[in-house]
């Protein structure tokens, strides 16, 4: 099951799509369809900032911008 689990985050790695890996990467947890799709949308979505994903109580994100 480990095994398994850490051989889909290589290939959600491998084939990184940088605006939809925090989804793919919460299914891979088995996060409830819905709940992702309506994060997504940003309908589940509790942080005010366009650069933010707040899951209340289960999960925050920061986008942040790499400078060189």
């Amino acid at each position: 099951m480990l095994i398994e689990l850490e051989d889909k985050i290589i290939e959600l790695i491998e084939n990184l799509d940088k605006d939809k890996f925090i989804f793919n990467f919460l299914s891979l947890y088995d996060f409830p369809k819905a709940t992702i799709t309506k994060l997504e949308k940003g309908v589940n979505n509790v942080s005010k900032n366009k650069n933010e994903i707040h899951l209340k109580a289960k999960l925050f994100l920061e986008k942040l911008k790499m400078i060189l």
